[in-house]
């Protein structure tokens, strides 16, 4: 299939009204089997990496970054965004652009108030600026019927909205914690055509079912894990790729945003290599010391978190590589002055 060739199909099946309902109702994914899941080859982690190829345009000479939390992650945000700012090297600026919902404005000001005390000097190369983000003027936030994930990831699929001035965001759930300089993954070429690379997840793949509602992609092929995206905003507006995913997670409400994302751009997406995302490190799951030296970003996903662990501690999804975990310093958010919030 051609790039964007699943839009004019997905496009002129909405126009016509000829997408079913039925055809996505049994859309779902598979777990990887238990073989698969629990090891991660050291021969994997054992090759040398293959050189990333840079794009050294003077648009990219800032690297933005995004992030969406509520008020019970900003101590995980807080963590992230320390761990950028420990591996930023010279000559290189950040911009974070957090956005937060309605309402906690003054406890994400202070949050960033607390970054900027934890960094010192290193505060000169990072900037984060807090936006806020309204779920419920999100038609696919207020269609969701997955209880389990927060309606505010769905903001993703309104990046080029949210951010209008910009060609190129880099997206980072915040359960990442970075181990390398991140302008260099937000600074690796895009082949034309595009719209987003990210990291093959690991745990799932396409089943049988997933296959019909896509009607191309082979099952036990890889789908990719959306809590690291590089995204070209620009690829997005050409091809329309906002509406598209709204109006995919409208009529597929039972789906996370994860399958929606792999449903609308399977045929313009690219792999990141597997050290920019080394993912369910809070899904027991046992990775070779190799891949967690020679990873980029840890990313703790899981129903469980290492800063909120279970109390049985034998028991916790994070039990394995929980350790990798080093917080940053407990911050005080009330301490602040309140942030007045725009109309």
């Amino acid at each position: 299939m051609s790039s964007g060739s699943f839009f004019v199909l997905l496009q002129g099946a909405h126009a016509q009204g000829a997408v079913s309902r039925k055809l996505f109702k049994r859309t779902s994914f598979e777990q990887l089997p238990e073989a698969h899941t629990n090891a991660f080859s050291d021969e994997e982690c054992k090759r040398p990496p293959r050189p990333e190829v840079l794009d050294n345009a003077t648009a990219l000479k800032t690297t933005h970054i995004a992030y969406v939390a509520d008020p019970s992650q900003f101590d995980a945000l807080l963590t992230s965004l320390v761990s950028i700012a420990r591996h930023i090297v010279s000559g290189v600026h950040v911009h974070v652009h957090v956005l937060v919902p309605k309402g906690s404005g003054s406890v994400a000001e202070a949050m960033v108030h607390c970054f900027y005390l934890q960094v010192g000097h290193l505060r000169h190369h990072v900037d984060v600026e807090v936006m806020l983000a309204d779920p419920t003027t999100n038609p696919a936030a207020l269609a969701s019927r997955v209880v389990e994930k927060s309606t505010l990831l769905f903001a993703k699929f309104s990046l080029p909205d949210y951010f209008p001035w910009l060609d190129r965001i880099l997206w980072l759930d915040v359960d990442t914690v970075v181990k390398a300089d991140i302008s260099t993954l937000y600074r690796m070429r895009l082949s034309p055509g595009i719209g987003l690379a990210a990291v093959r997840d690991r745990h799932r793949q396409i089943d049988a079912r997933f296959k019909e509602a896509l009607g191309g992609a082979p099952v036990g092929s890889p789908i990719f894990h959306t809590g690291v995206l590089l995204c070209d905003l620009a690829e997005w507006r050409h091809q329309g790729a906002s509406m598209l995913l709204q109006q995919f997670a409208m009529q597929n409400p039972w789906l996370d945003e994860q399958a929606v994302f792999n449903a609308v751009f399977q045929s313009f997406m690219s792999f990141l290599p597997w050290w920019w995302n080394l993912q369910g490190l809070c899904m027991d799951r046992k990775w070779p010391q190799c891949c967690l030296d020679q990873a980029r970003i840890l990313h703790f996903a899981g129903d469980e978190k290492p800063w909120a662990r279970a109390p049985d501690r034998t028991r916790s999804g994070c039990a394995l590589h929980g350790d990798r975990y080093t917080p940053a310093m407990p911050c005080d958010y009330f301490s602040f002055p309140p942030f007045v919030e725009p109309e």
